[in-house]
Parts: structure tokens; C-alpha cells; sequence
């Protein structure tokens, strides 16, 4: 969630177990939304959000 009135950019770090290797998608389940994503760079680098102003997000993560 974004409590900010301006748009904002961060990497979520994911630390999920065997994530690496694997590729997902990302499902957001309050809008049509979805981005296909590598475990690799998720487990590396984290989940990169840009969010708008008040903005939500919550992700199912699917394997593909």
C-alpha cells in the first residue's frame, strides 16, 4: 500500500524458498493486472512495485 499522496517505485524483498530457477506470474487481485517474472531476479533483487498515489496491490503468485 501506498500512504503517500505522490507515486512511489521500491523492490519488496521476497524471501521465499525455491523461487529461484522458476519463472511466475504475478496476478494482482484487486485489478486486471499481471506481469510474468523470473524466480531468479524476484529472489535476487526483490519485487519491483510502482504505485500510485493511495495505491494497492495484493499478488497471487502463480508458477508457470
Amino acid at each position: 500500500m501506498n500512504y503517500e499522496p505522490s507515486q512511489t517505485q521500491c523492490y519488496v524483498p521476497l524471501p521465499l524458498p525455491g523461487i529461484e530457477g522458476g519463472r511466475f506470474t504475478l496476478i494482482d487481485r484487486l485489478s486486471d493486472a499481471r506481469y510474468d517474472r523470473d524466480g531468479d531476479a524476484l529472489a535476487r533483487q526483490g519485487l519491483y512495485l510502482d504505485t500510485p498515489p493511495w495505491g494497492v496491490h495484493v499478488f497471487e503468485l502463480v508458477p508457470r
